[in-house]
């Protein structure tokens, strides 16, 4: 299961790669989106497919970027720092409607009357009707046709209208029954958005302080970080796709204030969002699953020095010499834990040994303690550490109760760890 996954990030990674000419773009895409993770396990292999895809895809269509655009000649940068993060607030709204629109809009056709054969064709009329009316501007065959009337060659107003436009035309296509992807999409209403808002901007602003087509770029990059939630699948894209260092700033600003608004606008993006609805939402935080899945016995140190219960004060002392631990387990005659003795209580009897060293037992000295079963999970010994304020916990055999070993807070984070780093 762990290398189907691993393969399906890699065919991931180089068909994005390939397609979009961004071979940085499609590995974060894979491990952001897909899997979910940047663990060692999966970061070798699908960096290498996303290289191999882009390197192959360049032998047939060469390696120019996508988009070649004129140069930004940036002479107010303080005034453009504080303008961008209103592009990125626009498309974390717009993405979040996007989102919505496309993921809300099969319930609503299932809801309507009448047979099912009616919603292919009132989908498909209304989609023609949204393209006739754009003039063709909405049609595509793929990512390399945004038109360049997008990166502000049109009236600011025309450009937000084929934005919305955009948006209806996806979401109808795909909730009556046609079939199409959601990431070109969501490039086109990002680049109509920003080139829109960015002619808007130039007019409120003169002087040359806004560049429109630079806007239109820019939010390409807040669209696909608000929408997929992956910004930085977003921010490698947009620049490999100029191959201009000019933008990044821009760039990172912009899918960073979009990811924000989107997330607080809407729970889930375009992808995470099909699964939840199909009941197989899946968290990207794979630490949680780590910390369910290994069990205590194999985090747990096994060479502990113990103690007899009847045992003196001084094979007590010894023991805690030996012993890596600030507790040493006291044991019955059955091998079952009796209770551990800390360094206080060993140090107080030490203080008063001419008294009772000849009376006290290792028993005495041992406070009860209820271990830890060798097969709960890394999740409870920590929630148990935490709640009795312990950083070491007896743990033993569960059909037995034989003592077996100690667990430490610093053994349960190295055994996590060492899982995490191959996690997928």
């Amino acid at each position: 299961m762990r290398h189907r996954k691993v393969l399906v990030g890699c065919g991931a990674a180089a068909g994005i790669a390939a397609a979009f000419n961004a071979p940085f773009a499609g590995a974060f895409f894979a491990l952001e989106e897909v899997l979910g993770t940047f663990s060692v396990g999966a970061f070798s292999p699908v960096v290498i497919a996303s290289v191999v895809g882009a390197v192959t895809a360049r032998a047939f269509l060469g390696s120019h970027p996508i988009f070649v655009l004129p140069d930004v000649v940036d002479s107010h940068p303080v005034a453009n720092l504080l303008l961008y993060p209103l592009l990125g607030l626009a498309c974390g709204l717009v993405a979040a409607l996007h989102a919505r629109a496309i993921l809300n809009g099969p319930r609503v056709m299932l809801r309507m009357p009448g047979p099912a054969w009616l919603r292919p064709v009132l989908g498909g009329g209304a989609v023609g009707a949204i393209v006739a009316a754009s003039g063709g501007l909405l049609v595509g065959d793929g990512h390399l046709a945004l038109p360049a009337a997008l990166f502000g060659g049109l009236a600011w107003w025309i450009l937000i209208v084929l934005a919305f436009a955009k948006i209806a035309a996806t979401a109808l296509t795909l909730s009556s029954g046609g079939s199409g992807g959601v990431f070109t999409p969501t490039l086109f209403v990002g680049a109509a958005l920003g080139g829109g808002m960015g002619l808007l901007v130039a007019e409120v602003i003169p002087g040359h302080v806004v560049h429109p087509h630079a806007w239109a770029l820019v939010g390409m990059a807040g669209l696909i970080a608000g929408a997929t939630r992956a910004p930085l699948t977003a921010i490698f894209m947009v620049f490999e796709m100029t191959d201009d260092p000019a933008y990044i700033g821009p760039i990172i600003v912009v899918a960073v204030v979009s990811l924000v608004t989107a997330r607080r606008l809407t729970p889930h993006g375009l992808y995470d969002g099909w699964l939840a609805h199909r009941g197989e939402q899946l968290a990207h935080g794979v630490d949680q699953a780590v910390m369910d899945r290994v069990h205590v016995g194999a985090a747990m140190d096994a060479d502990v020095p113990t103690v007899p219960h009847s045992g003196s004060l001084a094979q007590v002392v010894t023991a805690a010499a030996e012993t890596r631990h600030a507790v040493v387990p006291v044991l019955d005659e059955d091998g079952g834990l009796v209770g551990l003795a800390n360094h206080h209580g060993i140090r107080e009897a030490l203080v008063a040994r001419g008294a009772i060293e000849q009376i006290l037992l290792a028993a005495d000295l041992a406070e009860a303690v209820q271990p830890l079963r060798s097969d709960a999970t890394l999740r409870e010994a920590l929630a148990a550490m935490n709640a009795r304020g312990l950083d070491a916990l007896p743990v033993s055999d569960p059909r037995t109760g034989a003592f077996l070993g100690l667990i430490s807070r610093d053994a349960l984070l190295k055994a996590y760890e060492r899982a995490l780093a191959y996690e997928v």
